[in-house]
């Protein structure tokens, strides 16, 4: 029983396999991946996404729909002042997935001058484990603009050492930092791609594009495909916990 369950910790696939097996047994299960609702996204135009904001609070914190609101808004013309304030608020007051998902909309409303101010945000929580996944996510958003953060995902990428998390089990460790690894090597792939291409996009989340004056320019070119992972790993302790985590694998 012993080695079947060991055989279970190793993959989904396995548990999936020893299934009645691990029943039987109290044992520690894989976070589960991220999934969405699976409910439609709702669309707004300017008039019903100005409604939404003007039942909200001006120093609202949270707004799920925030990329499809400010963004039909910002597609129609400058944001109002309480809009812009309520914008403000979520992108500034708090780190999580909400500053994540509102960073893009601000430099659209703000324009370039603020994008030193927005990817020092950012960078420092790509590797929370909490959230950042989200804010990998959000660099590959703003495309070209996140060029400067660059080097903070290459050495997320090319730590020798896994990221210190804390979950129940070191294969559960493993899995999330091997979902910040993924995340950051997309952020890097889709930030080099949008360079390559040559536009003016800060990404399809963000549901619109910084323009600014005249129609935005043709997307062309290949995309660059992302720098391989590193190669063997140097030999060192393990450590399953903060400061520093065990060796990727």
């Amino acid at each position: 029983m012993a080695k079947a369950l060991t055989t279970a910790s190793i993959s989904e696939a396995a548990m999936h396999t020893h299934r009645a097996l691990v029943a039987e047994v109290a044992f520690p299960r894989y976070p589960k991946a991220r999934r969405s609702s699976g409910r439609p996204t709702p669309s707004y135009d300017s008039t019903t996404a100005a409604a939404v904001l003007e039942a909200k609070p001006v120093d609202t914190g949270r707004l799920v729909q925030a990329p499809a609101i400010f963004g039909a808004l910002l597609d129609a013309g400058p944001l109002t002042f309480r809009q812009a304030a309520q914008l403000y608020n979520l992108t500034f007051k708090r780190p999580g997935r909400m500053q994540s998902m509102c960073v893009p909309l601000w430099l659209r409303h703000a324009g370039p001058t603020a994008l030193p101010r927005l990817l020092a945000l950012m960078t420092p929580h790509l590797g929370d484990y909490g959230i950042g996944e989200d804010y990998s996510e959000g660099l590959a958003r703003l495309g070209r603009h996140a060029l400067p953060a660059l080097p903070s995902l290459a050495a997320l990428i090319e730590r020798r050492t896994r990221l210190p998390v804390n979950d129940s089990t070191r294969d559960g460790e493993t899995m999330l930092d091997e979902r910040l690894l993924a995340a950051a090597i997309n952020a890097r792939r889709a930030i080099l791609a949008a360079a390559v291409a040559g536009g003016n996009s800060v990404g399809a989340g963000c549901a619109g594009r910084y323009r600014p004056s005249g129609p935005p320019p043709s997307r062309t070119g290949a995309a660059r495909p992302g720098a391989a992972r590193p190669g063997p790993l140097r030999p060192g302790p393990i450590r399953p916990a903060p400061p520093a985590g065990p060796l990727r694998e």
